[in-house]
Parts: C-alpha cells; sequence; structure tokens
C-alpha cells in the first residue's frame, strides 16, 4: 500500500513541475510532450491512488484553470476530492488515536508503532497522508494546557484529536 502511495504523491509533484513549466513557455495549455503534461501526470497519480484527495483536488484545479471541464463537473470533481480527504483524515486519525492509546496503556512502546522493514506507521500516516494528501498540519498536543495557557479558544477550523489538534484540510477548503 505504501508504495502506490509514493508513486501517487511522486506524480502530483511532476504535474505541478509541468504546471510552472506551462505557464513559464506560454500558457497552461503548452506541454512539451504528452509524457511531461500535467494531465498525463495526475491520470498516473490517481492510476495509482485512485481515492488520493490532492490528486482529485489538483487535478480539479487544472480543470478549472483550463476551462476544460462545465462548471457542474468542476464542483462534482471538488465535492469528490472533499469527500476522499473527510475518509482519509478519519482513517489517518483514527490509526495515530489507536497507536497513541495502545502506547498509554503500555500495551506497546512509544519506538514498537513499526511495521515490516522498520518503517514507523505513524510518522508515514502523518507525513504522507495527513501532511502530504490531505494539507492537514500537526498544530500542538494537549488542546486544554494550550488553550488555558494562552487564554483562546480552539479554531473552528481545527480537530482535536487523541493525539493532539490538526489544522483543517487544504484539500476541503478548496472545495
Amino acid at each position: 500500500m505504501l508504495v502506490p502511495m509514493l508513486l501517487s504523491m511522486s506524480h502530483i509533484h511532476l504535474a505541478s513541475h509541468a504546471i510552472s513549466e506551462a505557464i513559464a513557455m506560454g500558457g497552461i495549455g503548452y506541454h512539451s510532450s504528452s509524457l511531461s503534461s500535467p494531465e498525463y501526470h495526475f491520470r498516473r497519480s490517481l492510476h495509482h491512488w485512485p481515492t488520493n484527495p490532492v490528486a482529485h483536488s489538483l487535478f480539479t484545479n487544472y480543470h478549472r484553470m483550463n476551462g476544460s471541464s462545465s462548471l457542474a463537473s468542476v464542483c462534482d470533481m471538488y465535492q469528490r476530492a472533499a469527500s476522499y480527504e473527510s475518509r482519509w483524515r478519519m482513517l489517518a486519525l483514527d490509526f495515530l488515536g489507536r497507536s497513541l492509546s495502545a502506547v498509554e496503556e503500555g500495551v506497546m512502546e512509544d519506538d514498537d508503532v513499526t511495521v515490516g522493514d522498520g518503517i514507523d506507521a505513524n510518522n508515514w500516516v502523518e507525513l504522507l497522508i495527513l501532511n502530504g494528501a490531505l494539507d492537514i498540519e500537526y498544530i500542538g498536543g494537549d488542546v486544554d494546557h494550550v488553550d488555558n495557557e494562552e487564554g483562546k479558544e480552539k479554531n473552528e477550523d481545527e480537530t482535536e484529536n487523541d493525539d493532539g489538534v490538526y489544522s483543517s484540510s487544504g484539500v476541503e477548503a478548496a472545495a
């Protein structure tokens, strides 16, 4: 599961580079070859990870900028991206919460959250899924302590989890 996600995210970066290159060369519709076109990389990204929220969101932005899709189609595409974002956010935060609970209950050590060949699952979930595919950042730890100390209320765009506070998603914000 990890390799397809990594390939998908790699194609997102290649698509972003292709868009920048196309704009520099004379417009968003320009591309030097079909293998370097943004559309090619977005499609490859979705081939490897069909529910990648950031791929859907950025591909929708690309369609909107090009005017290559109707307004109704663009709205449907943004809605699909937001739906995938909600699902992956829930899965990722649930996974991190279960890992933290297991460590707190003494079922496992903090360093024991590894799978396979020493892969730290928590780091991969946070970096690849939350940060990369959902554009969500970890804000902080103990919410009550931070709120009481600074006299602030929790922002509506933040989600509290047993593991801390996470920002709202850039993917969902686009929809």
